[in-house]
């Protein structure tokens, strides 16, 4: 190797400190180099202080002097130097043969994970605790693993954005527009619906067409709510007395009960109450009900008639123009974005090369509302419990019995004595 002489040097008596000028000694200049000074002497180099300044082994004895000329001569020190310098690449590979490069990574933290992408790099897996699992995209947590559970954090667009509708996919997105719910979306064509968690604790499925909503167990139906809102149940059948009730406003069904377990202050029917059921009147009249035949006849009560001589024996519910739709939610277009999209790779003499170009990052969503009942809305008579009904029949059906044995009775005391007085009078 020529040895190195460019540019020109100042040393000074006593001191260990040669100063450059012109020079480039980081990349020419070693520890361990001999330095031919202008004293006759020659000298070794000690460290490489910068492209300007390097340190002796031992200071200068010749006269102080500037702009003179000088050289170095490359000795075994630089051998010694790459050897050294080689030996610690070897060990460091051989550590990577048995760790990193087997397969295995260092654990990495959310902003630079310890598995990414030459041209993403923080974006992959790392290690976010002891048997947990951490997926980050642009140095942001989405998500975690461990043995026993599969956590999507909540994310701010959507996840996949519906540019194809030849296969059924999912879609989880963001919160409303209010940021008050977070869902997971199911789409098969151009029909969606999902499932949906506010953050009150209020849970929604929802179906946004006019197909219904229809829950299965044992590939068996089990519920089903139609478009229009209907519920029905698939259940077995009993010949015993009827025990499911649908509250008359449509907001549940429930399980009628008669166990002593669900009742207090247990008493006799006063007879004044009873007696009411025959001030009723029995009605002829055709249904308006869309479930009914309109020529069909039916025989019963009308609840306001009913309601007006013992409002107990009534259902009571609000109008349906005692609600009103609102709209809870607006309708949104599609939304797109601008995006660099790759569309070249990077190479070594080459950075990457990218394009813009217009996605869509979320589809479009119609309006949604709520029924939600008006202010001041008054429950009117909507239904007969024909059920109680019969309870207080049956008190007075009773009385009517044990009256006509107290008149039978009399009137076979009766009956004997106009015998006797016949007789007698025989």
């Amino acid at each position: 190797m020529a040895w190195y002489r460019t540019g020109a040097i100042a040393v000074t008596n006593g001191s260990a400190t040669v100063t450059g000028t012109g020079t480039a000694f980081n990349n020419n200049v070693q520890p361990g180099h001999a330095i031919n000074l202008p004293d006759g002497r020659v000298y070794e180099v000690l460290e490489v202080v910068s492209n300007t300044v390097i340190t002796l082994g031992s200071n200068y004895l010749g006269s102080t002097a500037s702009g003179q000329t000088y050289s170095i001569q490359p000795n075994q020190g630089f051998a010694q130097s790459a050897f050294s310098k080689l030996s610690d690449l070897l060990a460091q590979f051989a550590n990577y043969v048995t760790t990193a490069l087997a397969g295995k990574f260092g654990d990495g933290t959310v902003g630079a994970p310890g598995v990414s992408f030459a041209a993403e790099q923080a974006t992959g897996l790392y290690r976010k605790a002891p048997g947990e699992l951490g997926i980050a995209v642009g140095g942001a947590e989405v998500g975690s693993m461990t043995n026993a559970l599969v956590r999507i954090l909540r994310p701010q667009t959507v996840v996949r954005a519906v540019t194809d509708f030849s296969d059924s996919i999912f879609i989880l997105n963001s919160a409303t527009s209010s940021g008050a719910w977070a869902r997971i979306g199911f789409q098969a064509g151009t029909k969606y619906g999902y499932a949906a968690m506010s953050d009150g604790g209020d849970m929604l499925l929802a179906n946004t067409f006019a197909g219904a909503v229809v829950i299965s167990t044992n590939n068996a139906e089990a519920l089903r709510i139609a478009s229009g809102g209907a519920v029905s149940i698939a259940s077995a059948t009993t010949a015993s007395a009827a025990n499911l009730f649908q509250s008359s406003s449509g907001t549940a069904i429930l399980r009628s009960t008669s166990s002593r377990r669900y009742k207090h202050r247990i008493e006799d029917i006063e007879p004044q109450y009873a007696d009411k059921v025959l001030e009723f009147r029995s009605r002829w009249y055709q249904s308006n009900a869309e479930a009914d035949n309109p020529e069909h006849g039916f025989w019963g009560f009308v609840a306001e008639e009913v309601a007006e001589i013992d409002p107990r024996l009534v259902h009571f519910a609000y109008l349906d123009s005692d609600y009103d739709q609102v709209e809870v939610e607006p309708a949104r277009d599609a939304v797109f974005d601008d995006v660099a999209v790759e569309i070249a790779p990077a190479t070594l003499t080459s950075p990457a090369r990218y394009q813009i170009q217009r996605v869509q990052v979320a589809p479009a969503r119609p309006p949604r509302y709520e029924r939600r009942l008006k202010e001041g809305a008054e429950k009117v008579p909507d239904g007969v419990q024909y059920e109680r009904v019969c309870v207080l029949l049956l008190d007075v059906v009773k009385r009517e019995k044990t009256a006509r044995l107290s008149l039978e009775t009399r009137f076979a005391q009766l009956e004997a004595r106009v015998a006797e007085m016949e007789a007698g009078n025989a």
